[in-house]
């Protein structure tokens, strides 16, 4: 209330007449007539009243504080209602502490309580309006409009300290309604004042953001809501930018930054320039705008989400250039790494750390404290790596897997990054150069021979680089390198020379200027291996295996050097399971030892039976074929065991024998190799893994004139009923012709697959022993049966056997099964019916016996030559007329 507000209260005294104090002074005076104390009185207030306004709007405190403690005076509550009101709004704390202390009542529902908190409020005087409140004035006390505390400061556009003080301490109730419907946030809303706005959502305490439950969905009486409002003023997309930051908990600007709008941005800055450093939030716009938005995604995609000319302002605004996001990156870490060479320029002008690593937070756990030199590296991006190399960034710094950005580049395959670092690089480590070598980047130091002094001060890595470089083919490093002192007969650990190692990578070309600098061919490794044994076990076709050994050959290599195993070159070409025979015979012409031994006693004829031409080439050159080795097996033999049939075949046509060697152990070794495979052959039958190739080898042998007696007898028996169960008629032929006797074999011994209903019968007739004969019936094969029988190939228990009447039934069923067949007839096999020259070959036959020196003994006997041609199958007319009937479509040769 001012001072002509209390001029006109004191004017309506003095026409209503007296107060209630002036009534009860009245009663006081004696007389009934007594008007001129009554106007004396009433003077005298108005009077006090007057006074007391006008020192109030003097503000003289002494003399309001006279008037207030002064008996005498007397003071209307009026009065000092209106000079509360007076006091509050013109911020007069000190008069308003003493008008409430001296009996101005505000508590409760006190109205002029409540007007003067309102007072207080819209004009911004904190002091008195905690004083008020402290004193008992509701803080949501409302005036005659409807409007409270908080809506006045709001409205008015107050400190914010006075709105925050509301709203915190004294927990004013921010969704409270005016007469109009309006809330404080509307009120703020309708005139745009960012920064209420703000704090009604956020708070204004940059540690502590606080939550006040302000409703942005409240209508007024009109229908329109707070954002409604701000569409009415211009201001929609600001109020919206402000509600989407309360949900997601973070700065307004960043998530106008965050949607790349300039000039949301710059508005935003604008109306409240503070908004510029960080709201804490933990990150600051500039980042934000890079990563951009953040809904369904984890890590960055790599790329920039925003404008340059949006960087550029926030960064001439002041933006913090060097403040991580929450992802772990900077704005140069983003930059760096999205390829943006005129950002990354720009925040390097306003002195971004360009040395910080990437942090982890969260869940992104996988960054690894790379720097922005790295991230550029590891990308490729070579102008951002040498504007950061300009910068100050550190070459030598390593994440936390131990790489460098030198390491990133050449991983990347990125040449101009690698050119570019290693142009500021100081000295090459062991890693460094493995890493470069590995990816193929060490042509590129070939573009900075001037630096080599630098990179390569120690001897070491010098030579650790020329065994890259020529692992590499770099045909340019390694020539500089050896210009530059790298050691071509320096070797590595395990005794390896340059010269090797270019045998085993590099072109001839590499070769020739190896040895032309001083390399020595016949230098060895730790398992006595020289370039040449190292050129003879490389496998590729292209890899000029045959100009390589014609010039090392041509350098003085040693044809006859012998390794730790052993070996010569010869031995080892010979070996070769493919190709290669033209540096066979480059090696046969060098006037090597043809016949040197290995560790084994093997020779290179041993080593060749995987080759025919070399085999061929060394029987002719004068190899020795029938050579045994420590196992005192010879060339042939190994063949045999190999089941090598072409091997087999060159080896004898070139005059292979194993009767050239009689002693007892190579007899035996022999015999230990026909009862390996005859064992097998027996055992498994058909399903023998290497049935055909056994036949072939089997069959040369057979007829080369070899034979199978230095088997074990028993492993020949059981090989010869196989022959006849699994109808291999002509390996029956041969095992016939080549002296093999029709022995009785056990029918225990025979194999598992044979059919059970024969091993019955032959137990039954035989006495558990079977005759090659008596197989044959059983098995129902008339060829068989009628081979054996023109061959009198007849055991002495066949006679009895025949008489046998089950062998008799199964003779007439091979009878009737081919009745028009001549292939025999029953009185063949019958013994009774037997012809005296029939008897008399079997005689001579059980006297001259089977097996080895069979023809000898036959020769021996006083009778007639055809006789004795027939008797050992000379007679080779009638023998193969014999087969060709007996066996026909089933004896075709393979």
């Amino acid at each position: 209330m001012s001072y002509r507000s209390l001029r006109q209260g004191v004017t309506k005294r003095k026409v209503s007449g007296l107060d209630d104090d002036e009534r009860a002074a009245k009663r006081k005076v004696s007389g009934p007539d007594d008007d001129e104390g009554v106007t004396r009185i009433k003077q005298a207030h108005l009077n006090d009243d007057l006074s007391l306004s006008e020192a109030i709007e003097r503000n003289d405190f002494l003399a309001v504080k006279q008037f207030l403690e002064c008996k005498v005076q007397r003071v209307s509550k009026t009065c000092l209602e209106a000079a509360l009101l007076q006091a509050a709004e013109e911020g007069n704390k000190p008069i308003v502490q003493l008008l409430v202390r001296h009996g101005v009542y505000v508590k409760g529902r006190s109205k002029v309580g409540c007007l003067a908190l309102i007072a207080a409020a819209k004009r911004g005087y904190l002091d008195i309006v905690k004083l008020l409140i402290r004193k008992g004035v509701p803080v949501d006390s409302k005036d005659s409009s409807g409007r409270t505390a908080l809506m006045a400061a709001v409205e008015k556009s107050c400190c914010s300290v006075l709105i925050t003080f509301l709203l915190e301490n004294c927990e004013a109730d921010i969704n409270l309604q005016d007469n109009e419907g309006k809330t404080a946030l509307m009120l703020a809303v309708e005139q745009w004042d960012y920064g209420a706005v703000q704090i009604l959502f956020f708070g204004n305490d940059e540690e502590d953001i606080k939550d006040y439950n302000c409703d942005e969905g409240i209508k007024d009486k009109y229908g329109r809501t707070a954002l409604d409002l701000a569409g009415m003023n211009g201001s929609a997309e600001l109020m919206n930018v402000l509600s989407e930051s309360r949900k997601e908990s973070c700065s307004p600007l960043k998530i106008a930054a965050r949607r790349n709008n300039l000039d949301l941005v710059q508005r935003i800055v604008e109306t409240h320039p503070f908004c510029i450093d960080s709201f804490s939030f933990e990150e600051d716009p500039l980042t934000s705008a890079m990563y951009g938005s953040e809904e369904d995604k984890k890590t960055w995609d790599g790329k920039i989400h925003c404008s340059f000319e949006l960087v550029d302002f926030l960064v001439r605004e002041g933006v913090n250039v060097s403040d991580y996001h929450f992802c772990g990156y900077t704005p140069l870490m983003f930059a760096a790494a999205a390829g943006a060479d005129k950002v990354v320029e720009l925040l390097l002008n306003h002195k971004a750390v360009v040395n910080d690593t990437c942090e982890s937070y969260d869940d992104y756990l996988d960054w690894k404290r790379q720097t922005p030199l790295m991230m550029a590296a590891h990308k490729g991006w070579a102008r951002i790596v040498k504007m950061l190399i300009r910068a100050g960034a550190k070459l030598d710094m390593k994440d936390n897997d131990g790489e460098n950005a030198l390491g990133f580049a050449a991983r990347g395959g990125h040449r101009e990054c690698v050119k570019a670092l290693l142009k500021r690089w100081k000295l090459l480590s062991d890693n460094d150069i493995e890493v470069v070598a590995q990816h193929k980047m060490l042509d590129v130091l070939t573009d900075i021979e001037d630096r080599w002094n630098d990179l390569f001060k120690d001897a070491d890595r010098l030579q650790k680089l020329l065994w890259y470089c020529v692992n590499a083919k770099n045909y340019d490093a390694v020539e500089t390198l050896i210009k530059c002192g790298a050691d071509v007969n320096r070797a590595n650990e395990s005794g390896d020379t340059i010269l090797m190692k270019a045998v085993q990578k590099c072109d001839p070309k590499f070769l020739e200027l190896i040895i032309r600098s001083g390399a020595d061919v016949n230098a060895q490794t730790d398992n006595g291996d020289t370039a040449l044994l190292q050129a003879l076990h490389i496998r590729k076709k292209s890899s000029y295996v045959e100009e390589k050994v014609a010039l090392l050959l041509q350098h003085g290599a040693n044809v006859n050097h012998i390794n730790l195993a052993m070996k010569t070159p010869l031995m080892v070409a010979a070996a070769l399971s493919f190709g290669y025979n033209n540096v066979f015979k480059m090696l046969l012409d060098s006037q090597p030892d043809l016949n040197a031994r290995d560790a084994n006693g093997d020779t290179a004829t041993h080593f060749a039976l995987c080759g025919e031409e070399r085999l061929e080439m060394l029987a002719t050159k004068g190899a020795d074929i029938n050579i045994v080795n420590g196992q005192n097996k010879n060339p042939l033999m190994i063949a045999f065991r190999q089941l090598n049939d072409r091997a087999v075949k060159i080896l004898i046509n070139q005059g292979a024998s194993i009767n050239k060697h009689r002693s007892q152990v190579v007899r035996q070794a022999w015999r230990n190799e026909l009862d390996f495979f005859l064992r097998l052959f027996t055992e498994k039958g058909y399903s023998y893994l290497h049935y055909y190739e056994f036949k072939k080898c089997v069959q040369t042998l057979f007829e080369a004139g070899f034979t199978l007696h230095d088997a074990s007898p028993s492993e020949l028996d059981k090989f010869l009923v196989t022959c006849i169960n699994i109808k291999e008629f002509k390996l029956l032929a041969l095992l016939v012709e080549s002296g093999v006797g029709p022995s009785s074999l056990d029918v225990s011994h025979l194999p598992m697959y044979f059919e059970r209903n024969v091993i019955i019968d032959a137990a039954v007739i035989c006495n558990h022993k079977v005759t090659p004969m008596c197989m044959a019936i059983l098995l129902q094969q008339p060829q068989t049966v009628a081979f054996f029988a023109q061959t009198c190939f007849y055991h002495q228990e066949d006679v009895k056997i025949l008489r046998h009447p089950l062998i008799k039934e199964k003779l007439n069923k091979l009878s009737l099964k081919r009745p028009t067949s001549n292939l025999f007839t029953l009185d063949d096999l019958c013994p009774e019916k037997w012809s005296l020259r029939t008897w008399s070959k079997l005689a001579v036959l059980r006297a001259v016996g089977y097996g080895e020196g069979r023809e000898q003994r036959l020769r021996a006997l006083p009778i007639p030559n055809k006789l004795q041609d027939e008797l050992l199958y000379k007679n080779v007319s009638s023998m193969e007329k014999m087969k060709s009937s007996y066996f026909g479509p089933y004896f075709s040769p393979w």
